[in-house]
């Protein structure tokens, strides 16, 4: 019998060790889901808050358009290449084609976020699909938080530095990890798609039971029947996700196709 270098060494795991790992997992998964109740329960404005959906912007004017635009430090003002503008948001946009902070090759993207209603709003959300259409999904940018000697605070303004060039700042993890408020390990503002769609009517059946599952407003128990992409089948209590966005469980769909053969038609 051959001998396996990576497993030889390796001392066989006590099923003791294993199912207190696994109890200490869900007593921390309990917790968790303890503290975010009661942060329901205490705070029910921040618990029902949600994402408002982003509104594209689209460019409003092409100000000084410059393709040699040098960074140098300290930078001066200068007129914008771009603005552009939502419902919600301008943005001036300077476009540099050196990088003076981590000598990349693509430059670097100064974008100038104001809101329209001259507030104060800063919605990290909002600023990250900002940054996504106007510098790209892959670009990886920053806030900076100066020292008091060179702080900058004039107005309702924020300012994004964002490099196309660089793979990645060399700070945070690497990994994608994005919850909705349902399945979030602490609290969490609810994600603005595809919640916020219309369900889509569906003939669903529990996986495990195999019980016709048809939604309804319950309002003995407070449930108004929302849009929900998890199901919970009322007769074996599995809970169960047909399809990445809101579903609805109908008894049986408003429309028939000319080659449908089920359900048998009378």
């Amino acid at each position: 019998m051959s001998r396996s270098p990576l497993t030889d060494d390796l001392a066989p795991i006590d099923p003791a060790i294993v199912a207190q790992r696994v109890r200490d997992y869900q007593r921390e998964t309990d917790e968790r889901t303890q503290l975010v109740e009661l942060w329901r329960l205490h705070y029910p404005e921040g618990a029902a808050e949600r994402s408002a959906a982003f509104h594209p912007l689209v460019l409003a004017q092409t100000v000084a358009p410059n393709k040699h635009r040098l960074a140098q430090f300290p930078l001066q003002a200068t007129d914008p290449d771009e603005i552009w503008v939502s419902d919600v948001y301008a943005v001036h946009v300077r476009r540099y084609v050196n990088d003076p902070v981590f000598g990349s090759h693509r430059g670097m993207i100064q974008l100038g976020v104001s809101n329209l209603d001259g507030t104060a709003r800063h919605d990290w959300r909002d600023l990250q699909a900002i940054k996504n259409q106007l510098a790209g999904p892959e670009t990886e940018a920053f806030e900076l938080y100066p020292a008091e000697a060179r702080l900058l605070d004039p107005s309702n303004y924020f300012t994004l530095w964002c490099f196309p060039g660089l793979k990645r700042i060399k700070v945070g993890i690497e990994m994608r990890r994005v919850l909705d408020a349902e399945d979030a390990i602490s609290s969490q503002r609810a994600l603005s798609a595809p919640e916020e769609a219309a369900a889509i009517p569906m003939v669903l059946h529990c996986p495990r039971c195999r019980a016709q599952h048809v939604d309804a407003p319950d309002l003995s128990i407070g449930w108004t029947n929302p849009p929900h992409r998890s199901h919970l089948c009322g007769l074996c209590g599995c809970v169960w996700r047909p399809a990445d966005v809101p579903t609805t469980g109908v008894a049986a769909t408003a429309s028939r196709g000319k080659g449908d053969t089920w359900p048998p038609a009378f």
